[in-house]
């Protein structure tokens, strides 16, 4: 069975049609965003703003496939959904287990 939350993400994302975008943000929250704004083009205009030469991005939810897929190189977490595994470059150890520290050895 489809999760409420799942529901009332498409119930949402109706009644803003396509000016907003809805996604989940963990199995009960919900991320309201412009749809101009998302959180890849958020994090990619801030990397330009600032002269960031690559744009590294973790996340482990629905709300962070946008910056996943922006990103020039895009990480999901080991227990991050498995959609936002699926167009990550590279898989992380989970949260609880220090990914950042593994990510940056590995640069």
């Amino acid at each position: 069975a489809e999760p409420a939350s799942a529901k009332v993400t498409e119930a949402m994302q109706r009644i803003a049609g396509d000016r907003y975008a809805i996604s989940r943000s963990s199995p009960c929250g919900l991320e309201i965003q412009d749809a101009e704004f998302t959180k890849g083009k958020s994090a990619r205009f801030l990397a330009d703003r600032l002269g960031a030469h690559t744009l590294i991005c973790v996340g482990d939810y629905e709300n962070d496939i946008s910056m996943i897929r922006e990103a020039d190189i895009g990480c999901a977490v080991a227990n991050a959904i498995p959609e936002l595994k699926d167009v990550a470059d590279r898989i992380l150890p989970r949260v609880d287990q220090d990914p950042f520290v593994e990510l940056i050895y590995s640069l």
